[in-house]
């Protein structure tokens, strides 16, 4: 958001992540508790985060809360339909794609993060495949990324928008 000339901040109780987004990112980052925020905001992106809580409904109602009219919500997590086709690859292939804990609290697959989402007061409008790792070197995931962009096709990790019906 921040490199598209919008305003934008992140939050995060770890100091290391503020500092290391004020280095190396340009981004101000504030070092809060998202859940003793309160609102006013039009866009609220939960990236990467939703899966490490061990109440995501709570994150997602406190969303609802700080948004205003019409406010987006954008969350990108792991998709685990697609990690469970993946269970039986060597853990080198797969990765962290199922994230035992203490990685990953929860796992969710497109029509439960929908439902939780929805239950919640807001409208989906769109799951999505979201491409990770293009600032890697693999080219092998960019061009999977590159790929699953261009269909309909849900890879390993989700982008949900919604948007509040309050």
């Amino acid at each position: 958001m921040h490199d598209n000339g919008f305003d934008a901040s992140g939050v995060d109780l770890g100091a290391e992540n503020k500092n290391f987004a004020r280095d190396n990112l340009g981004v101000t980052v504030l070092n809060k508790d998202f859940l003793n925020m309160t609102g006013g905001y039009d866009v609220i992106t939960l990236h990467q985060l939703i899966e490490h809580v061990p109440n995501p409904s709570e994150f997602i109602a406190r969303a609802q809360s700080m948004l205003s009219h019409d406010g987006v919500l954008v969350i990108s997590t792991p998709n685990l339909a697609f990690a469970r086709k993946l269970a039986g690859l060597p853990r080198p292939i797969l990765g962290d794609a199922l994230g035992h804990p203490p990685n990953h609290c929860i796992l969710f697959e497109p029509n439960t993060i929908r439902r939780i989402i929805e239950n919640n007061g807001f409208k989906v409008i769109a799951i999505r495949n979201n491409p990770t790792g293009l600032q890697t070197n693999s080219k092998i995931r960019h061009l999977a990324d590159l790929v699953f962009n261009f269909t309909n096709f849900i890879g390993p990790n989700m982008i949900i928008t919604a948007v509040s019906s309050k």
